[in-house]
This record gives C-alpha cells, sequence and structure tokens, in this order.
C-alpha cells in the first residue's frame, strides 16, 4: 500500500499508471464476478487519484483527474456498469 510520502514521489506518468493497473485488477474482478475485490480495486484507484490531487505537479492537469475520479466513482455507486468503458476514455 502506497503512503502519501511515498506517492509523491513517483512521477506523474508512474503515478497514472498504478491508477490505470488498479482499473485493470477491477475489471478482471468484475469479470469474476468477485464483487468485494472489484469494489476494492475502485477504492483503491479513488485513493490513489486523491493522493494525486494533493500533488503539485497535477496543478495543470487537475481538471482530467477529477473527471478520471467522477467516472470512477459513477462504477463504484452503479451508475455505470462495465469498467472497459474507462479505458475507452483513456
Amino acid at each position: 500500500m502506497a503512503t502519501r510520502e511515498r506517492w509523491a514521489k513517483f512521477d506523474k506518468h508512474m503515478q497514472l499508471l498504478n491508477i490505470i493497473a488498479e482499473l485493470e485488477r477491477a475489471r478482471v474482478w468484475q469479470e469474476q464476478g468477485n464483487a468485494p475485490a472489484y469494489l476494492s480495486a475502485l477504492e483503491r484507484a479513488l485513493e490513489l487519484i486523491d493522493f494525486s490531487l494533493g500533488e503539485e505537479k497535477w496543478n495543470k492537469s487537475k481538471l482530467q483527474l477529477i473527471i478520471l475520479r467522477e467516472e470512477i466513482a459513477k462504477l463504484y455507486c452503479g451508475e455505470k456498469k462495465q469498467v472497459a468503458e474507462l479505458f475507452q476514455i483513456l
């Protein structure tokens, strides 16, 4: 589990790759029907985005992160059904 301090050491590219990895985990768990693991992966992606939003290096790209966060929240709440839809946005 990344701490906020450790997360801050990653560059933007690495942070985004880690967020995408959590979304890929969520997609796999969703396909396998494992709801608890699916929700856990979405929660982790949301947490990582929150860490990133607190980073100065994202100041010029915060809107994109907020939009991504909103789309993940829609998945978590059931408004959006498939994680694969997010990969089309990315």
